[in-house]
């Protein structure tokens, strides 16, 4: 593969099992490849390779490492056009931060404006317009939040951006488990995508009527919306669209000064809709004022003039104005007014119609289906290069309770074997730009991972009762402090705490923000919250687990739920209401922290319980971190992440890992090169060290051995019954030979084992796993065994058969050699010096036996034919034979004329009765060399061969005479007669 910048070639290197082709609908699509050099390549951003026409460019810093005087490794990603849209920042008029309210195509055509140059709308439906709010976010970022609001899929092609229903289409692709199916195996498993029976619909705030609903201060319905709650049960969730409440989005018929404007099919008069309370205001949704709000001042209910005044921000700017202003057509809304009844049903209908359409996809668990795909099958198919992610293709797997098409998440294959096809397989659609997002939040997990773990509630509830004692304790020695030391830029103090009552609590839960890669779900784990200080006893809530949707992108805060009297009661929830901590009388309401709006597309978190507290040169805390949270110091947790330097005293910076890496390595996963005599290396369970150095390639294990005795599993002795991790058995040299282990959990673990070391205890001649499986390279094996599967040499048990592998010679032979007795049967039997070829060979030479009897045929009680032995084909050449009888035919004719097929018959017996002629003449097809006999078994009548024999209409056979015929391949004659 080339390449290439500008057009030219740069480097071409080999393509292998590593390099490959990855597709994500909605997502990445990218190429990756990794290689040798043996020389230094100067590469660069923007750097591309093609593959289809289509092209993928570098786009980031690259890997590259070497590993010798003239040997250097490379790791690359290209990526595909779409990764281009991060390069840009969405923009309107100038400004990087605006509304802007607009139709999808619309929108597409503000984005690929700030794509510049060369960037075009491809298509996009036509649908209601929606507000949208940026700021200073990429245009990557921009698509899919388009696509996500208004429920489309996208994909770019060629610098075209396409937003349409559904992306892909339907492939005549059938993939099932079992031979010649195209499937090697089938995986269905959950997504952990949210998903509810019963959903409770909320909408805007806006707009609404005094006592709506009895005080509901949200847009909602008069039940929830139900689905499939007989088949999976009650499980209840919330829907938010805040962006639905009453409304009236209208246009614009004339302007009669720059802050007034007229609409003359406004039906209804805001002077009776509660204008008059300073919270009226209207919204532009296209124009120049797109996304703008202003506060109504007037309404003249007779012309329909509206009247509103002039927005001045800090800087003393204003807007109306004469480069901003409205027009005839800009379309409006209107906030902060009563509206009629008849916008509240129509706001209910679009909450409804909304809120269904998300829970009928969202009420039943949502699966994802992996197939190991049979390249062999794609490659007869001719299906390579012919799907793509968003294609539906069809799934049979009646065993897995899943039959019918499913849209390809996900395919990659290997360049070297575009046969060798990966699916992931699902009908969730998510939209997501985490393949772009820093390392750190894209694989964010944990965000809370056992805060209290190791941490004594008892112990934390002490030591803040002595700092709030060493607060209360604390004076001014020096009569230096008082309030003029507080400055604007300055605190000068003896004792600083910072953190509540409220917040002194334990939290061992995880809080998964961006979950499935869309910055608008939340996961959290269940788990317990301990709090030492909001009651006297110190208490502990089980806090339930729950996936959480955000229904927009706004900063939220994180609270812990808690019932006062049932500790059983507790869920995190998330609101962006200032909720304190006894607001309700049946809750306590824990501030956890910040789950903050979505920038770049993704959420942050940022934990506020807990305390510090700083006196003179101590200071108490939990964590110590970064801005960016990379680097960390975890007081809770005892832990230390990110890239630590330590600086020696000439000023030379080295990192802990460098450090650790002059002497000793320590892997704590499966080593790579370069590693030395002496390195170490823990799995988990076992540690071992290195007895032979080695500085490329790849890793081997028996370059491993032992290290030590170290087993984490006791063994204990109880009477009769000795438990352990592992058992090893050393030989007389005392090296270890073979042994029993529990270590690892998979069914690919071996259990038994003998001939290797521990270490290398996978390639022993012999072992045993946990699914039962047995290796051995030699066996001996007596009593009954029962095989459904595996194989004998090229020979398989299929299908309650053994067969082979269709392109190679198999066989089955049975021999007694000293009592002259073999059998051989398969696809050639015959030495292989031999020139013939045999399928079956059957020879029975012993002596002291009654008759010796190769092979003994039956074939009887057929309705129809008993044939012991058939040859259709080929020759039957005996050395002696005897045959005890002949197929015969034999019937009673009066004055009749038999059309007789002799080719099944040898002899044909014929007894003719009445006054007139009968005979019988020959049809079917005979082979070459075929004889008949036929007899006439009347002895006072002849009968005749009609039409049969050559040169003859008819050959007469007196009565009790016979006649003996030959077919020549053509013709019959006769060649014997008795008479």
């Amino acid at each position: 593969m080339i390449i290439y910048r500008n057009g030219s070639s740069v480097y071409n290197f080999e393509i292998d099992e590593q390099t490959l082709f990855t597709q994500t609908l909605m997502g990445e699509e990218k190429v990756v490849a990794n290689f040798i050099s043996s020389t230094s390549i100067n590469l660069k951003i923007g750097d591309y390779v093609l593959l289809n026409s289509k092209k993928y460019s570098i786009v980031g810093e690259t890997f590259k490492q070497q590993i010798s005087a003239t040997t250097y490794k490379y790791e690359l990603e290209f990526l595909g056009e779409v990764y281009q849209l991060y390069n840009s920042i969405i923009k309107h008029l100038g400004r990087t931060k605006f509304s802007y309210f607009g139709t999808p195509s619309e929108l597409l055509g503000l984005l690929v404006s700030s794509m510049g140059s060369g960037w075009y709308v491809g298509a996009a439906p036509n649908l209601e317009p929606q507000l949208f709010e940026f700021k200073d976010v990429s245009c990557r970022v921009v698509l899919s939040d388009i696509a996500s609001k208004f429920q489309l899929e996208y994909y770019v092609d060629n610098q075209n951006i396409y937003l349409v229903e559904k992306v892909g289409s339907a492939k005549g692709v059938s993939l099932g488990y079992g031979r010649n199916q195209g499937a090697y195996d089938i995986t269905r498993q959950s997504t952990s995508s949210s998903y509810a029976t019963v959903w409770y619909a909320f909408g805007g705030s806006t707009n609404l009527t005094a006592g709506y609903r009895d005080g509901q201060d949200r847009l909602t319905l008069n039940n929830p919306i139900e689905y499939n709650v007989s088949e999976f049960g009650r499980k209840e969730g919330v829907l938010e669209f805040d962006y639905i409440y009453p409304r009236r989005t209208a246009t614009i018929t004339s302007v009669t000064s720059p802050t007034s404007i007229i609409d003359n099919t406004l039906d209804f008069d805001l002077n009776e809709q509660n204008i008059t309370d300073a919270h009226a205001k209207i919204i532009f949704k296209s124009g120049e004022l797109n996304g703008q709000e202003f506060f109504i001042t007037k309404y003249n209910a007779s012309t329909k003039e509206i009247t509103f005044q002039v927005n001045k921000d800090d800087t003393g700017y204003e807007t109306p104005n004469s480069t901003f202003a409205v027009a005839v057509g800009d379309r409006y809304t209107l906030a902060g007014i009563t509206m009629p009844s008849s916008y509240i049903s129509a706001a209910e209908t679009e909450l409804y119609n909304a809120a269904n359409k998300y829970a009928s996809q969202n009420s039943r668990p949502q699966f994802a289906i992996l197939v190991n795909v049979d390249e062999k099958y794609i490659r007869e198919a001719g299906f390579a290069y012919q799907i793509y992610a968003g294609d539906v293709i069809n799934i049979n797997a009646p065993n897995l309770n899943y039959t019918g098409g499913i849209r390809i998440q996900s395919i990659s294959y290997p360049l070297v074997n575009a046969n060798k096809i990966t699916l992931s397989l699902s009908n969730t659609v998510n939209y997501s730009v985490s393949e772009m997002l820093v390392k750190e939040q894209k694989e964010q997990k944990n965000v809370i991972v056992n805060l209290g773990k190791g941490y004594n509630a008892l112990k934390a509830k002490l030591g803040w009762k002595t700092t709030q004692e060493l607060l209360n304790l604390t004076f001014d020695p020096d009569g230096y402090f008082n309030t003029g030391n507080i400055r604007p830029l300055s605190i000068e103090t003896s004792m600083l705490v910072v953190g509540v009552k409220s917040q002194q609590f334990i939290l061992q839960i995880i809080i998964e923000p961006n979950y499935n890669g869309d910055a608008n779900v939340v996961k959290v784990n269940s788990g317990i919250l301990v709090h030492y200080l909001i009651e006297e006893t110190i208490r502990t809530w089980q806090v339930s687990g729950q996936t959480v949707t955000i229904p927009d992108n706004n900063a939220r805060y994180i609270y812990a739920r808690c019932n006062k009297v049932d500790y059983n009661d507790a869920q995190i929830i998330f609101s962006t209401q200032q909720i304190k901590t006894n607001d309700s009388t049946l809750y306590y309401h824990f501030l956890v922290g910040v789950l903050h709006s979505v920038m770049e597309g993704v959420r942050w978190i940022s934990l506020t319980y807990g305390a510090t507290s700083i006196n003179g040169r101590f200071i108490k805390t939990g964590r110590i971190q970064s801005f960016d949270g990379s680097t960390y110091f975890d007081l809770d947790l005892a832990e230390i992440g990110g890239k630590i330097t330590f600086t020696n005293n000439d000023g030379q910076k080295e990192l802990v890992s460098d450090l650790a890496t002059k002497s000793t390595r320590h892997f704590t996963t499966t080593p790579i090169t370069p590693y030395k005599i002496g390195d170490l290396w823990t799995d988990g369970s076992f540690l071992y060290r290195c007895k032979t150095a080695r500085s490329s390639g790849s890793f081997s294990s028996s370059d491993w051995e032992d290290a030590t005795k170290y087993d984490n599993t006791k063994t204990v002795i109880d009477g009769g019954l000795v438990t352990s991790g592992t058992l090893q058995v050393a030989g007389d040299n005392s090296n270890i030979k073979a042994g029993v282990t529990g270590a690892g959990s998979s069914d690919s673990d071996v259990r038994f084992w003998a001939g290797e070391t521990f270490l290398n205890r996978a390639s022993a001649p012999f072992k045993v796993l946990q699914n039962g499986a047995m290796y051995a390279v030699g066996a001996v094996i007596q009593g009954f065994i029962n095989a459904t599967s595996g194989n004998f040499g090229v020979l398989s048990i299929f299908n309650n058969s053994i067969v082979n592998n269709f392109v190679s010679e198999a066989m089955i032979i049975l021999r007694n050699d000293p009592a002259g007795q073999f059998a051989g049967f398969g696809t050639n039997v015959k030495p292989a010096t031999s020139s013939d070829k045999a399928s079956i060979v059957i020879e029975q030479k012993g002596s002291n036996f009654g008759w010796n009897i190769a092979a003994e045929l039956r074939a009887a009680n057929s309705s129809s034919r008993n044939v012991a032995l058939w040859c259709p084909e080929g020759e039957a050449i005996l050395s002696n034979a005897v045959i005890n009888g002949r197929r015969t035919y034999e019937t009673t004719l009066n004055n009749q004329n038999l059309n007789l097929d002799v080719s099944d018959w040898d002899m044909v017996c014929i007894n003719p009765q009445g006054s007139g002629d009968s005979g019988v003449t020959f049809t079917g097809l005979a082979n070459p060399g075929k004889e008949v006999a036929v007899i006439n078994l009347n002895m006072g009548k002849a009968m005749f061969i009609y039409n049969s024999i050559r040169g003859y209409s008819s050959v007469t056979i007196p009565d009790g005479g016979a006649v003996t015929c030959k077919f020549t391949g053509t013709y019959w004659y006769v060649c014997g007669q008795n008479f």
